[in-house]
């Protein structure tokens, strides 16, 4: 382990160039996530050995995530979070229905 406050990498710059893109694949799934905090893309780098959190510049990385949020598309997001609600709605009234129908089933039963 390193001691804080040296960079257990030095051939890398102090300043990481935050607009890279970091592979954030779920390594239990093997799926890729849509959403990534940038706080948890460092704290996984940071984790892994590959940065160290001393030399995390927290205003350049802030800026750089707003950059990256002024050129998102939320009306992709927007969509998808929408339709991801509708089926949540879906799936929570199927089980309303379904909790009413045992419980008038339970009553006709008792008597």
């Amino acid at each position: 382990m390193t001691e804080m406050g040296s960079n257990p990498h030095p051939e890398q710059s102090e300043h990481m160039d935050t607009d890279d893109t970091y592979d954030c694949s779920d390594q239990k799934t093997g799926t890729n996530s849509d959403v990534t905090e940038p706080v948890e893309v460092l704290v996984q780098l940071a984790e892994e050995g590959k940065i160290d959190p001393w030399e995390i510049d927290i205003v350049d990385a802030t800026d750089a995530f707003l950059n990256r949020l002024e050129r998102t598309d939320l009306r992709t997001s927007g969509r998808a979070l929408f339709y991801a609600a509708v089926l949540l709605r879906m799936k929570s009234e199927a089980l309303i229905d379904s909790d009413g129908d045992e419980s008038t089933a339970d009553s006709e039963h008792e008597r």
